[in-house]
């Protein structure tokens, strides 16, 4: 089995960890050069922005919502990640950095010893304890099938920040409820 750690909205909840007074709030962070926005929060989404976004075409809903705006801080982003690679090592033998908010954990005999939703909730609180960082996390026989139950376990409350895809059932209720262009590992470029 594998697990995906997805860090939610990441650098915007770096951002959050720095300015306390922001959970609830629209909060968005802006290209290196300030130009596009590159992440943004659920709240941020539902003012109506999206990723990609110019920032110069998308200044009066910014200024409506009081959506809050920062620019791209990759050192502290870089070291979030660190501190967080680091809980996620002390906890599982083999963890592979995906990119700077995923790492995916090889589950491979723990299930011997663990309830793995368990282990993975248990990792889930103590990575949000010790750097505040929301994650949801998904568990699957494959990569593909984590990264997809890490996408549930984000979008739908009832799992607790934690999805495993364990049996032949949800596996195929996994896949008919994505678009095949958004099958992480398939995608649009392979048409």
């Amino acid at each position: 089995m594998y697990s995906l750690v997805d860090c939610n909205s990441f650098f915007c909840s770096v951002e959050k960890v720095f300015h306390p007074g922001l959970e609830g709030k629209p909060v968005c962070v802006l290209s290196s050069n300030d130009g596009c926005i590159v992440a943004l929060t659920p709240e941020a989404k539902a003012c109506g922005l999206h990723r990609g976004d110019p920032i110069f075409k998308v200044e009066d809903i910014v200024k409506h919502y009081g959506v809050q705006v920062f620019s791209t801080n990759m050192q502290l982003y870089a070291a979030m990640s660190r501190r967080i690679t680091s809980i996620l090592r002390r906890s599982i033998h083999h963890v592979e950095n995906y990119s700077i908010d995923e790492s995916f954990l090889d589950l491979n005999g723990y299930e011997k010893n663990f309830d793995l939703v368990e282990l993975m909730q248990g990792i889930k609180d103590r990575i949000k304890l010790w750097t505040d960082i929301p994650v949801s996390i998904g568990i699957a026989p494959s990569k593909t099938l984590a990264k997809m139950g890490s996408k549930f376990a984000k979008q739908y409350k009832g799992y607790k920040g934690v999805c495993m895809i364990d049996t032949e059932e949800k596996r195929r209720k996994s896949l008919g409820l994505f678009d095949l262009s958004d099958v992480w590992g398939i995608g649009r470029r392979t048409f």
